[in-house]
């Protein structure tokens, strides 16, 4: 009886075993093309909306015409801003996808080796009584540059199975922290390049991103 149970504790059962990762293409975060709003300041909108009136008012008084016409003149120019900062900022920054087997990082239809992504930098957005929204950012010697969002301005992080891939595939980067010549000890790094994060912080940061009050591996 004794051998028969020693045998079965060297051989566990597959249940027991760690599931591997996906090694097909990933993505990484639900990225949309409103995604880069949602981490806004919403009140800011409102002010600007607020001055935008009172601007409207002003000038309808002062060039005599109605002052519908002022408004949608506003209205219309905002839209316009609206989409060529929307259009840019996700030109800049767009979704991530990786690839395990192939030991790739793909933005749009372009891809590059993971080893050639070399610098992440972390992005922080505070939101009032609430944990932050933290963005990491990666770049690449190729180039080629991406964002991912640890978590957004609703809580939300990445899905653990998302979570696990990101971290396995940032393991097999370059990331380091910037030398500068001034500094080629790289001791005072985390100042001479505020928001850097070195790989050990990165692959942190994607398994457990700060909640408010804990500290943050970037100068605060």
């Amino acid at each position: 009886m004794s051998d028969e149970a020693d045998s079965f504790n060297e051989h566990p059962t597959n249940e027991s075993a760690p599931s591997p990762l996906p090694q097909g293409w990933t993505k990484i975060g639900d990225r949309r093309w409103w995604t880069m709003w949602s981490n806004f300041q919403w009140l800011f909108v409102l002010l600007i909306a607020a001055n935008g009136g009172n601007i409207a008012v002003t000038l309808a008084r002062g060039w005599h015409v109605p002052i519908w016409i002022v408004v949608g003149g506003l209205a219309g120019a905002l839209i316009l801003v609206f989409a060529a900062t929307t259009i840019i900022r996700n030109r800049r920054w767009p979704p991530v996808e990786v690839n395990l087997a192939n030991n790739e990082l793909r933005v749009r239809d372009h891809a590059v080796p993971l080893a050639s992504v070399n610098a992440a930098q972390l992005a922080i957005f505070p939101v009032r009584r609430r944990d932050p929204a933290l963005a990491l950012r990666l770049t690449s010697v190729e180039p080629a540059r991406a964002e991912v969002f640890l978590r957004n301005r609703r809580g939300h992080t990445l899905p653990e199975d998302q979570r696990l891939v990101f971290a396995e595939a940032v393991r097999r980067t370059s990331i380091a922290m910037p030398i500068s010549r001034d500094d080629p000890s790289g001791r005072f790094a985390r100042y001479n390049f505020p928001g850097h994060v070195s790989l050990e912080d990165t692959v942190q940061l994607i398994a457990r991103p700060p909640r408010a009050g804990e500290p943050l591996p970037v100068p605060s």
